[in-house]
Order: structure tokens, then C-alpha cells, then sequence
């Protein structure tokens, strides 16, 4: 016994003529494009402690970060974005680059 289709639906067959300038548009680019350099942390040390301490956890710890030029900062960590630190000083968000970074010391 040979089986034939309930429904046979012919699809409509049909081609579209480009303009000049479509077909322009649709050659290949010939454009060489560099990839942006991605930062990475360089201190090992420092990218452990941060993912350390931005962990989260139910009481914020109160940090020491002291940068490479001397300056101290007393904060929390709100969030490691990249190679940048969001860190929440008396109330104000400040954005650190991580290797800036000499030391971080947590108190007890």
C-alpha cells in the first residue's frame, strides 16, 4: 500500500534583483581591525584578596587599601569590575584601578 501526503504545499520560488548600490553594500569588508588589549591584574596577590573580599557576606568588612603613590583609603568593596574596584568611602562610591593597588589590609 502506497502512502500519499495529506497536504502538499508548493513553495513559491522567487529571486530578488539587487541595485547597484545593495549589492555594493553586501561586498565582503576588506578592513583590518585590532582587537582590544584586554588589562589584566598583575599583582596575583592583590587579585586574590580582592576576590576574597568581595564575597559576599553579612557584615562588610572594613578595608585599608594603600596605592602605590601612598594614598590610604578606608573603605568597603562594593564590586570588582575588570581591573577596576568600586569601593564605597564615607558614604561616596570611588572607582580604584587595580594596579594601582600596593597593599589591602583588613581590620579585625
Amino acid at each position: 500500500m502506497k502512502y500519499q501526503p495529506l497536504l502538499f504545499i508548493r513553495t513559491p520560488s522567487y529571486a530578488v534583483e539587487l541595485t547597484e548600490i545593495e549589492q555594493q553594500e553586501l561586498d565582503e569588508s576588506t578592513s583590518i581591525y585590532e582587537m582590544p588589549q584586554t588589562q589584566q591584574i598583575t599583582n596575583s596577590l592583590i587579585a586574590h584578596q580582592l576576590r576574597y573580599f568581595t564575597r559576599p557576606v553579612t557584615k562588610n568588612r572594613i578595608l585599608l587599601v594603600v596605592l602605590k603613590n601612598g594614598e590610604r583609603l578606608v573603605g568597603t568593596i562594593e564590586h570588582l569590575n575588570g581591573t577596576d574596584v568600586i569601593m564605597k568611602i564615607f558614604e561616596q562610591k570611588t572607582i580604584i584601578p587595580v594596579n594601582d593597588i600596593a597593599t589591602i589590609h583588613a581590620s579585625k
